[in-house]
């Protein structure tokens, strides 16, 4: 998250009060949503060895929209 601040703060003029909250934000749901995206996949890889197709299917379907939210804050 301090990376992202920095970078913002290097690649352009100062960064004003509202626009480090609003990077301070997006950075923290970026956080989330990657910590998100990383259980899905650990819960799919559990699934596929113990569980039945329906659960991977289900699993499959949470790590794809995991994954579509961390392309929403990044893209």
């Amino acid at each position: 998250m301090g990376d992202l601040i920095a970078a913002a703060q290097h690649a352009s003029a100062p960064v004003t009060g509202k626009a480090a909250r609003e990077l301070r934000k997006l950075g923290k749901q970026l956080d989330s949503a990657r910590a998100t995206e990383t259980k899905r996949l650990r819960q799919l890889a559990k699934a596929e060895t113990s569980k039945s197709r329906k659960q991977v299917a289900k699993r499959q379907r949470q790590v794809g929209e995991a994954a579509a939210d961390v392309t929403a804050i990044v893209g």
